[in-house]
């Protein structure tokens, strides 16, 4: 996931853009965010066995509620090239990537 984001990053700031060079990254994003996601999703709901239908409720919440504020606030973004996108993509993995380590050292 890191890799594709370096990648996009990269080909971005060498000025390269054509519609190949901005769906292969993204791409590799989303099909292994696909992975991430659910196995994030049945950790948090394996916390609470007995309240199943309100962890999944509040967790799928929590996704979109987040989801909505990054869109609204990429709406904002005028630009004519992908570089805006692959460097908000590069804070948004690097703040997972925190996050995971953070989390990790705690188990």
């Amino acid at each position: 996931m890191a890799l594709s984001v370096f990648i996009m990053l990269m080909i971005s700031l060498f000025h390269i853009f054509n519609i190949y060079v901005f769906a292969a990254p993204i791409f590799v994003l989303l099909f292994s965010a696909a992975f991430i996601i659910t196995n994030g999703m049945s950790l948090a709901l394996n916390q609470f066995p007995k309240l199943a239908g309100a962890a999944s409720s509040l967790v799928g919440t929590i996704v979109m509620v987040g989801s909505a504020f990054v869109t609204f606030s990429a709406g904002f973004l005028k630009s004519q090239t992908q570089i805006p996108m692959a460097i908000a993509y590069t804070f948004i993995v690097a703040i997972c990537l925190i996050l995971f380590f953070v989390g990790s050292k705690k188990l």
